[in-house]
Order: structure tokens, then C-alpha cells, then sequence
């Protein structure tokens, strides 16, 4: 299983998150910094199934973006019948 940990902590953001899940999930350039381009990325399989994907010293409540994003992720678990695992850790690595 490959496991994606993104680290909030200096993430403070939409652009800032973008930047860093392209980078860990090395993403094509087309896709688009966007929740629909995200959606489609974490459910078509193109992350290679299955995914564990942390986010380390999140906060939901910090802006809406991170409130939409945990959502998503949380629809996207479900979505592909637990293909992607999402884990939240809200304190340090």
C-alpha cells in the first residue's frame, strides 16, 4: 500500500496544499488545482489502489478550504469502498 503523508504544518493554504500533493503524489501537469480535478484524481485509481493518505497537524476548522478538502477526502474513502484510507493526526509527527 503506498502511504502519502502531507504535513500541514506549514500548509496554510489551497495554493500551499496543491503545491505539496502534487509533489507527494506526483501528479500529471494537467491537473488542475482544483476539489473537482482532486475528486477525480483520488477516484479514478490513476494514485495506484490502494493509498493511505495522512495529513499530519491538520485542523479542518482553520479555513473552509481545509473543511471542503477533509470532506472530500472523507467522500472519497467511501467513494472507492476504502481504496484510499484517510487518517488525520492532529498533533506532531
Amino acid at each position: 500500500m503506498k502511504n502519502i503523508i502531507i504535513d500541514f504544518k506549514n500548509i496554510n493554504s489551497r495554493k500551499d496544499f496543491y503545491r505539496e500533493f502534487r509533489e507527494k503524489c506526483e501528479l500529471p501537469e494537467y491537473f488542475g488545482d482544483n476539489l473537482d480535478a482532486l475528486w477525480d484524481i483520488l477516484t479514478s485509481g490513476e494514485l495506484d489502489f490502494p493509498v493511505a493518505i495522512s495529513f499530519v497537524n491538520f485542523n479542518k476548522n482553520k479555513n473552509e478550504f481545509f473543511k471542503a478538502l477533509y470532506e472530500l477526502l472523507r467522500d472519497a474513502e467511501k467513494e472507492t469502498e476504502k481504496n484510499i484510507i484517510f487518517k488525520i493526526n492532529r498533533g506532531e509527527k
